[in-house]
């Protein structure tokens, strides 16, 4: 039988398109099930609330040129997707010598331990468990996904080192928290191989080696960059798995889930739950209930960041002493931005540098910064020297007054929560307040505002920003009227 030339090129052809896609991990047996999501709803985009394709893609360019300027302004931010697969050790020793750099101001600045001020020799036994010495020239990336929720830490230690002896809200050791599902490239093991160096999305760290499990190349970049997944939108959620062991599975607002779309509809989503099978990453099917999560982000609005924020009102840091953001504005503030689909880091310092400083107001008079606040909408971030605040937004009654400036969510030991009404204070709950509560220095919080960031476009035409304030009244409105009496 002849074959002719044409033939023989068309066969080569399909060969050659047959490897492309298996180097792609399109025939790879344990990839990560992504086929279409099923259900009567199949043929919407899952990602936005409603299915207007135009609007549709102009919300996921603004959600990416969001993500990528806040990694842009973060010093250790990276855009893990071009993350190299080798790299120089000379990286990882510039990395460690940085956290060492941040251990050792800590230390100056009167930092201690249960056993009183950090010593010298501690953090020199920490330096010899980070285990540079011994690093080859270069080195190859290894890919891991975070299988329980785990600080990011300072150094390879378990150590709680503390601001002061009477500062006991944080551990200064931990740089993040990191959600189950988070994807991290792993870079090197301390000396006693209890601890990874790790990439983050927003900064880099050590991990225990039991809290994450390591997977291939192409399965890491689907969690990197996920097409299907749920978003946490309660401030807490926990999976329990009906299994022998009864894994718990805690997750925070706005973290991210992966959908098995082989197995979710729109109204029964079903989650891919990382499991660490000694080492090696597996998953495990969970429904999930779309009372704590939504199919994608929510639809990034002024709105629904509102009333993300409205759902921690009231909660108690002791009862729920377990959720460290009730301990932190920035790291409450953080998911509430996280869960409409803006990534923002937890910690404080990294999410000021992240933010855009929209509206300057540091040295401005005080007139002139009253007056200023009309630029400001709901759900902008107000940036202190050393805390953030949630703008809730203006009361009509007493607009020029500034008990009516500006409500927020707050979460501190000395916030007045509506001092004009005569109230016994709960400092033990999250709270709503305006800008005149004093702040350590003695002065009023309105005067200490530096910057309000805001990480919405200008444009008012776009369908996501067009919402005017009297959409947000109500969130409020009710709680500062009824103050004022």
């Amino acid at each position: 039988m002849k074959i002719s030339c044409r033939s023989t090129v068309r066969v080569l052809s399909i060969i050659s398109f047959c490897m492309l896609l298996a180097s792609c991990g399109i025939f790879d047996e344990k990839k990560i099930v992504s086929p279409e999501i099923v259900g009567e709803n199949s043929n919407d985009d899952h990602f936005v609330s409603e299915s207007i394709n135009q609007k549709t893609l102009s919300e996921g360019k603004m959600l990416d040129d969001i993500n990528s300027g806040i990694l842009n302004r973060i010093p250790y931010g990276y855009n893990l997707i071009k993350f190299p697969q080798k790299f120089s050790s000379v990286f990882i020793k510039q990395t460690v010598r940085q956290l060492h750099g941040d251990a050792y101001r800590f230390s100056e600045s009167g930092a201690v331990n249960k056993a009183g001020p950090i010593k010298e020799t501690t953090i020199k036994r920490m330096e010899q468990n980070c285990n540079i010495d011994a690093l080859p020239e270069s080195m190859n990336t290894a890919f891991a996904v975070i299988t329980k929720k785990t600080p990011l830490m300072l150094m390879p230690s378990n150590d709680v080192w503390h601001k002061d002896k009477k500062t006991k809200d944080r551990n200064l050791l931990h740089i993040d928290e990191l959600s189950i599902g988070e994807a991290v490239a792993v870079l090197s093991v301390s000396s006693d191989k209890r601890y990874y160096l790790v990439q983050t999305r927003f900064a880099r760290g050590w991990v225990p080696t039991v809290n994450l499990a390591f997977t291939r190349y192409l399965s890491w970049l689907k969690v990197v960059k996920p097409s299907d997944f749920a978003v946490v939108k309660a401030p807490v959620y926990r999976i329990t798995l009906d299994t022998k062991d009864k894994k718990i599975y805690d997750y925070s607002m706005g973290d991210v889930i992966l959908l098995d779309t082989s197995k979710s509809t729109f109204e029964k989503p079903v989650a891919l739950l990382p499991v660490n099978e000694n080492g090696i990453l597996s998953y495990k099917n969970a429904e999930l209930s779309t009372d704590s999560v939504s199919v994608g982000p929510l639809n990034p609005t002024r709105k629904n960041i509102l009333a993300q924020a409205r759902l921690y009102k009231n909660l108690s840091r002791s009862e729920y002493s377990y959720l460290e953001e009730l301990r932190s504005n920035s790291r409450m503030f953080s998911r509430v931005y996280r869960s409409v689909g803006i990534y923002m880091p937890l910690d404080f310092d990294s999410m000021k540098k992240a933010s855009p400083k929209s509206i300057e107001l540091l040295g401005m008079p005080y007139e002139e910064r009253l007056a200023t606040f009309a630029k400001a909408k709901p759900g902008d971030l107000l940036f202190f020297d050393n805390d953030v605040a949630l703008f809730y937004g203006t009361t009509p009654r007493y607009s020029k007054h500034v008990r009516g400036v500006a409500a927020y969510l707050y979460v501190d030991s000395v916030v007045n929560e509506i001092d004009y009404k005569p109230v016994a204070k709960q400092y033990d709950r999250i709270m709503v307040s305006d800008l005149r509560y004093q702040r350590p220095s003695g002065h009023t919080a309105i005067n200490e505002v530096e910057f309000i960031g805001q990480f919405f476009s200008n444009n008012e035409n776009s369908a996501l920003l067009n919402d005017s304030q009297d959409v947000y009244d109500p969130l409020y409105i009710d709680e500062l009227e009824s103050a004022s009496h």
